[in-house]
Formats: C-alpha cells, structure tokens, sequence
C-alpha cells in the first residue's frame, strides 16, 4: 500500500482501513487458535501504515500505541487479539448448545476441557497461567486464555455433573490442598484422567470413609471402563504412578479419610456394577443392562467370594458395595451401602420450572385455577396465550420488561406474568421477544409433564417482527448478525420439538385508543392488560436497587463484561 503509485489522503485512508483492510484481515479470525496475542504479527504492516495514516513515527513511541483506540489518544488501528477474543466469544455463543456440527462440536470439546482441567464446573474462572499445562491444546483453550486475560466471564448452564456426595470436591483441589508441586499436580493429573476420576468420591468406597482398592492398587486396563464419562487417553509412567500413590496415602492414612464424606446425593459419572444382597449373602455384578455375575461365599472361607456358573438375567438390588480382588477372579468384600436410585422427575409445572433455574422471570406469576387447565385448553385448542414487551426509554435506558396471559377461551383458567431485564441491549423489541419466550417456556413445561400431548395453542404479540422471527426460525442455529440471539437461540433449541402445534397471530395494539373495552375481541383485550402489565414491571423497578444480569431459564451459555454486570447477546 504504501508503494503504490495511487496517493491517498488521510480520509481516504482510513476509509480503506476500515472498509477493505480490516474485512479482509479479519475474516475467519475466529478460529484463531494460537498462543498469546495474535496481533504481534501486524505489528510490521502497523508500522508501515502509521505515515499513511497522519501519525508521526517517532524512535520513543511503544508500539502499542498503535492499536490503541483514538479515543485513548491512540492510533485508532484495529487491536487484533481484542477483535479475535470477541470473534471467538461471539461464534461460541452461536454454536454452543445448538445441534449444529459445529454446536456438537463445541460441547464435546467443552466436555473435555472440564474433565481434563478438572478443577471447577466453571473452567473459564480459572487462571490460565497456573493451569494452561493441564489442558491438550484446542479452541476453547484459546477462549480461556482470552477470557482470563481481559477479564470476561464465561458462565457455562448446562453441564449436568453435580457432586454425587455431601461435602464432596475435586480430586485436584484435594491434591493443591496438600501442597504437591506444579509438576507433581501435572504427574497425578495424568493419572487421574487414566483412572476416570473426577471427584474425592470417585477414589473412595460406598460408604466414602476409605480408599476404594482398586484404585490405588493398580493402572485401569484399556479394556476397563470405569465412568460414564469419556475420559481423554493418556499413558500414565510408573513414576506418575508411584506419586499417585502417594498422594492417595497422604489423603488417607491408612485407607481411612480424617472425615468421612456426607450422604449421597446423585447416583453421579462413577460406574458402580457392583451390588450386595444380604438376604442371600451374595456379590452381584452387573454386565450392561441385560445380564449380570453372581458370586457366592467360598466354602472354606465365608469372607471370598466366586462365581457361581455363567451369566444370570438383570435382577435390580439397590445395594451398592465395594470390592477387592485379592486372587484372580476371588473377591472380598469391603463395605457396602444404599445409593439413591434415578432421579425422580417432576410433576408440577413449578417444578419443572424450578428444575430449569433462574427463577426471576417466575417471581410475579398468578394462577387463576390449577396448572392442569393448560394441558386440557392444548388438548382442545382453546389455549390463548398473549404477550407484549415494554420499554421507557426516559426512565430507563438499560431495562426493558414484558408480561404474558395465557388463558383458557372456555374458561378453565389463567396464567399472568410479569418481569423486567436490565440490559444495555434494551429496547421494545427486546420486550416483546422476552413475552414471546415466557410463554414459549410455559409450554414447553407442559410439554415435559405430559411428552405426548397433541392439540394446538394460539399465541398472539402486536409486533410483527417478534413474531416473523420466532415462527420462522432456523433449525440449526441461529445467524451471528441476528439481533437478540440470546433469546431466539433459546426458543430454537428447547421449544421447536413441541408435541403439539403452536399457531401464530398478530393482535393490533393500543385499540382502546379509537374503542372501548366492549368493542374489542377477546386477545385485543388481553394484548391491553399485558401492555399495562409490562409497564407496571417497569414502574416497580427501584431505581436505588441495582439489577444484576441474570441468564434465561435453560439458557446453554452466557458471556459477561463489566465484572459480570452486563451480559452480552449479539448487540451489546
């Protein structure tokens, strides 16, 4: 550029730095996956570019200065791992959670980088600089050294990997705790993700007061499987091995922990085939879930136990226990005890709602009946759901609210709600795409509580563009540009499988201003008490209160700036 025979003047310039130079440089920066910052490779061409550009050169002047904002007293030249940090943040809040090869993708890796860092259900919280050796290279570890370095916040919602007990930790918090060194961690890490291990409690027995023998005796094979989980493949050394060891003895003197672990709570990842039956005084072990192994008490000596013949069918016994191998194919067993069965799933609409979590969008509902009149108006299509967005923009620049009524046409029911969203993204149609997503996650509870219910719902919104874009959304994933994705990618991903139809109407607004009450049909009506509704959730803000940005209900992923304070959707 700069020994072109054109002659460009300063407008110009910058003209073309924005609209062809950086389009171009940038485009696929997204998958940027090197170390540290990639703009030290545009340093040169900044360089070259500063003249051109109205900027004295000067021998003093640090080169950072260059891609510093204008309104920092900058060069004003677009900051490359910045740009690249957004980029990446903004293509993972597209795909993550969709059922997009690339959203596949992203949650498989995002998997791993949980279990191979296996310190937090939070990985992005950590430091990157203390753990980055733990983690096997890939694009979410490049987010993370991005995240940790600007300061962003990277809140992951749906992993489903609770604490199988009271009072349980992470396996490496346990092993920093007893302060082994960085490469010592490194060492048992290894061996942590070769034995499949997540949790204190994976290492222990049933009843969590011991060391459980297996392992601590030995590598796990290649051919065993020891978690629900796939683990990532590593070769441990006999060296990594011996610290294990050690770490497990330093844990556990003797075998025993100082205190033991509280109740189970989740049946959790650990794979558990082993059952005791009292009664009969026998080990079983389960093989899938068809088949299982019977053992029974060696004669000579009660305490071993063998096989007794071949398979036998699945029989269910609730007794989990622990064992140890002390010949081949002879067991001992070391302790047993009642682990919770499958979670019971819910039966209520409010606890389907609670199951979700970020409750504040439920704070203000009212019920007129029971929460069956919702099913039975779906069931014969007189389920009539409207919702309307609001926004005051002289009051409160950052907050926008929305109200929804969801009412049975005969009369068995009704179901109102209001709620309010501080966002710097705020706006009416925010408002109205927030009502529409309400009553969107209405259904979709029904759904859960009755998988098979077939009928019809009539959902109504005075904005055409709300509704356009929720009808006809993309089955995959929705596109970067799309204003307020947050909310659309959540109403495609939970609530385009409904068992039942949802049809789609437009209701005009504000007709009490040429009518009166009477004259107006039955969603015209409905329209005006969500308009006062959304309003009143305006009204009752508390100006002194500050508002904390909060996910939706099953919301995959949320990125935060501002030490939190603001969540990011595709316009902010």
């Amino acid at each position: 550029m700069c020994q072109s025979t054109v002659v460009l003047n300063r407008r110009q310039f910058w003209t073309w730095l924005s609209a062809s130079f950086w389009p171009k440089v940038s485009y696929g920066l997204c998958c940027q996956t090197a170390y540290g910052s990639p703009g030290e490779r545009l340093q040169k061409t900044y360089y070259q570019l500063v003249p051109v550009g109205g900027i004295i050169r000067t021998a003093t002047a640090p080169k950072d200065i260059r891609d510093l904002d204008i309104g920092f007293y900058g060069g004003g030249f677009p900051n490359v791992a910045i740009e690249c940090g957004i980029q990446q943040l903004n293509k993972l809040m597209m795909h993550y959670g969709c059922s997009s090869s690339n959203g596949i993708t992203a949650q498989v890796s995002m998997d791993l980088f949980i279990i191979e860092l296996g310190r937090s259900h939070q990985p992005f919280d950590e430091s990157f600089q203390q753990y980055h050796s733990w983690v096997t290279h890939s694009w979410i570890k490049s987010i993370w050294e991005k995240v940790d370095h600007y300061g962003y916040k990277v809140v992951l919602n749906n992993i489903d990997n609770p604490f199988p007990r009271v009072g349980d930790k992470w396996l490496m918090r346990v092993f920093e705790e007893l302060h082994y060194s960085p490469q010592e961690l490194r060492q048992l890490n290894r061996v942590r993700l070769h034995q499949q291990v997540l949790f204190l409690s994976d290492i222990l027995c049933v009843r969590g007061s011991k060391i459980d023998p297996r392992y601590k005796k030995r590598l796990r094979r290649e051919d065993e499987q020891w978690s629900k989980l796939d683990f990532p493949t590593e070769e441990p050394s006999s060296k990594d091995f011996t610290v294990w060891q050690s770490a497990l003895s330093q844990l556990a003197p003797g075998g025993f922990l100082h205190a033991r672990l509280g109740n189970w709570v989740h049946i959790g990842h650990k794979l558990q085939p082993w059952r005791y039956c009292a009664d009969s005084n026998r080990l079983v072990s389960y093989l899938g879930n068809e088949l299982m192994e019977v053992y029974l008490p060696q004669e000579h000596n009660p305490r071993r136990y063998v096989q007794a013949g071949g398979d036998h069918a699945h029989v269910q016994v609730n007794v989990a226990c622990t064992v140890d191998e002390v010949d081949p194919a002879v067991y001992r067993l070391v302790n047993q005890a009642s682990i919770p069965s499958q979670s019971i799933p819910p039966s209520t609409l409010w606890e389907v709602l609670d199951q979700w979590g970020s409750m504040w969008m439920w704070e203000d509902l009212e019920l007129t009946g029971s929460y069956e009149f919702l099913a039975e108006a779906i069931t014969d299509g007189s389920l009539v759901c409207v919702a309307d967005g609001s926004f005051i923009k002289e009051m409160y620049p950052d907050i926008c609210s929305a109200a929804f009524i969801m009412e049975c046409s005969l009369g068995r029911g009704r179901l109102v709600g209001k709620f309010s969203e501080k966002t710097l993204a705020a706006c009416a149609y925010r408002g109205e795409l927030l009502g529409l997503l309400a009553i969107h996650l209405i259904l979709l509870a029904v759904n859960k509580l009755k998988p098979t219910l077939s009928g019809s719902a009539q959902i109504y919104s005075d904005c055409l563009g709300a509704l356009r874009n929720v009808e006809h959304l993309p089955p995959h994933r929705i596109p970067s540009s799309c204003r307020h994705s947050d909310i659309l990618k959540n109403i495609m991903i939970h609530c385009r499988s409904l068992s039942f139809s949802t049809v789609f109407s437009h209701v005009s607004a504000h007709k009490l201003d040429h009518l009166v009450w009477d004259e107006l049909t039955r969603p015209e009506q409905l329209n005006e008490q969500c308009d006062s509704g959304a309003k009143l959730a305006i009204y009752d803000v508390d100006p002194n209160t500050g508002m904390a940005a909060q996910p939706l209900p099953l919301e995959p992923i949320c990125v935060y700036v501002d030490r939190g304070k603001e969540k990011m959707t595709s316009d902010t």
